[in-house]
């Protein structure tokens, strides 16, 4: 079955570069196999920003930069969860988390408005 879905370039550049850390990440061929066909669809897509201008390439670069910060961090809390390890590193790491995913978010925003996406992803969280 297939599921077509407008989205916002910002989502569509997370995902993609979601997707090419994952297969710097992940082993299983099989899973790989999946992560290249999802990839393969989404790259067809952003070959309408072919003629990308400097600003939106170095906001991809960012937002891969983040994603793969965000991965690591994720598996860090997984190994301190692992080992029941819920002190001031894991209170800082899981902090982190949301300030991440903040400029993630901001940088996702920056290329809709940027590219003049269609569809634009709102945020809207308590203050801290």
């Amino acid at each position: 079955m297939k599921v077509l879905v407008e989205i916002s370039a910002g989502e569509l550049f997370d995902k993609i570069t979601i997707l090419k850390i994952k297969t710097e990440k992940i082993k299983d061929k099989s899973k790989l196999e999946n992560v290249h066909k999802e990839l393969d669809i989404l790259e067809k897509e952003a070959l309408k920003f072919d003629n990308m201008s400097d600003q939106l390439s170095d906001h991809i670069k960012n937002l891969k930069n983040i994603n793969s910060e965000l991965w690591d961090i994720e598996n860090i809390k997984r190994e301190m969860e692992a080992s029941k390890d819920f002190g001031e590193n894991f209170i800082k790491i899981s902090r982190d988390v949301h300030f991440k995913n903040d400029i993630r978010a901001k940088i996702k925003k920056d290329i809709n408005n940027l590219t003049n996406s269609n569809v634009s992803e709102e945020k809207e969280y308590s203050k801290y």
